[in-house]
């Protein structure tokens, strides 16, 4: 049954659960170093609980609406909207619903280096803030899994792990700030890099944000604190002003945000170890 790109196996309500899902038309053997195996859509009605079990891959919730909970051994989590958690082969785990419907999208990976990836991105074992659940990224999951040919599980393992990728940059964090989008945080800062008071306080007051919540965003964002992020911004100004223009060293400084030429001279000398002027005079190329 197709909806929207999805082909999936509509089923009943079993221990409360109702779910969409679409199948590796080979369950039981991975052909790749680290494949995709199921992705779906659930719908968990209200008050419900489903038995523990042990899985011999590794299963990624994240919940589109509503709240859930997932136990694992003897502790259980909460699964609100925007959040999603990862479990493992190595721990049994059970899921409950809240007093409303609870839906979430999932999807599964396998293959011989599943867990060792995984490892490497050191996702947490607990429910992190994750955003909107992306269903069109999990509808694009869906569709790769329609090729049955070999080639067709390598890019269906590929667009698994461009989205663990992705994902693992989130996770990481363990914020539970919302996302400030990042095209919104470089327009703000490209914008105001002419300004010499451009600062943490300043890019708080501009958006709206504490001093403490522009520090999670940046190093969830960048993984960089903003003073250093604002700082490599306004390098990257200078040098292309520096290589593609002929403006002086005060026009420049005050382009970036800079007090005088003086100043400038010492920031480009700290970062780039030589001179404003040796740099433009020199052969360097990009």
């Amino acid at each position: 049954m197709k909806k929207g790109i999805y082909v999936v196996q509509e089923g009943n309500f079993v221990e409360g659960i109702k779910q969409n899902v679409v199948y590796r038309h080979e369950l039981s053997f991975c052909g790749v170093p680290f494949g995709l195996r199921s992705v779906g859509r659930a719908f968990f009605e209200p008050d419900k609980s489903s038995s523990s079990r042990r899985i011999d891959f590794v299963q990624l919730l994240w919940t589109l609406r509503g709240e859930g909970h997932v136990r694992v051994g003897k502790k259980e989590h909460p699964l609100r909207q925007d959040h999603a958690v990862f479990c493992f082969p190595d721990s049994p785990h059970s899921l409950r619903s809240g007093n409303e419907m609870w839906e979430y999208h999932w999807c599964t990976f396998d293959g011989p280096y599943a867990n060792a990836l995984l490892s490497a991105f050191q996702v947490p074992r607990e429910p992190f803030f994750a955003g909107p659940c992306p269903v069109r990224t999990f509808a694009r999951l869906a569709s790769a899994l329609r090729d049955p040919s070999l080639n067709g599980e390598k890019l269906a393992g590929g667009e698994a792990f461009r989205f663990l990728s992705q994902l693992s940059c989130k996770a990481s964090s363990r914020s539970t700030v919302p996302a400030l989008p990042l095209t919104e945080l470089i327009e703000k800062l490209a914008d105001g890099l002419g300004e010499p008071d451009l600062n943490v306080q300043s890019l708080a007051e501009r958006l709206g944000m504490s001093r403490y919540t522009i520090h999670q965003r940046f190093k969830e964002e960048f993984g960089l604190p903003p003073k250093r992020y604002i700082d490599s911004l306004r390098l990257q100004k200078m040098l292309s002003l520096l290589r593609g223009t002929e403006l002086t060293l005060e026009e420049i400084a005050l382009a970036t945000g800079l007090a005088n030429a003086n100043y400038l001279a010492k920031f480009f000398r700290k970062k780039m170890g030589c001179s404003p002027t040796e740099f433009r005079s020199s052969g360097h190329t990009p």
